[in-house]
């Protein structure tokens, strides 16, 4: 009987301890799945934007400028869905409205006063501090203009 009993308090604690290190290991596993992803939603100011003119193919003319800071231009994503794009221009400040999704990396842009015109664009690059896109363009055709924009996350 005594024999019996160890057995059973030695089989209650190797079980406990099992229960234990498997718990441990399900909350490991929770906490590294929230490891934070970076996220589009934030203020983001254009710093460069790339025009590259492809003609069958070939890249032909490339042209980056900066977008100077006393006319600044943001995008800001204000939720899963929505946000504004906001131009300072000669002391005046456009703002416009869009809606957008991203899904694996495409960015579809529409504008709430044209919901029939839309921008399509690659994110090549997104960080916590950085943003880069490149418009898809639309149909074929063997000449296009090839947009590239770089941004930088705006905190306030």
């Amino acid at each position: 009987a005594f024999k019996k009993f160890v057995y059973l308090i030695f089989y209650v604690t190797i079980m406990k301890k099992s229960m234990l290190f498997a718990a441990l290991v399900a909350i490991m596993c929770a906490f590294s799945s929230c490891v934070n992803e970076p996220t589009i939603i934030g203020k983001w100011q254009l710093k460069t934007q790339k025009m590259q003119l492809i003609v069958n193919g070939q890249v032909v003319q490339t042209v980056e400028e900066p977008i100077p800071g006393e006319d600044p231009m943001y995008w800001q994503f204000v939720d899963e869905s929505t946000g504004k794009m906001i131009q300072s221009f000669d002391g005046d400040v456009l703002t416009e409205e869009f809606t957008y999704t991203l899904t694996n990396n495409v960015l579809t842009i529409t504008p709430r006063e044209s919901s029939d015109i839309s921008m399509t664009c690659q994110v090549l690059n997104l960080t916590e501090t950085e943003l880069s896109l490149t418009q898809i363009p639309e149909g074929e055709s063997e000449y296009y203009h090839q947009m590239t924009y770089n941004f930088t996350r705006v905190t306030e």
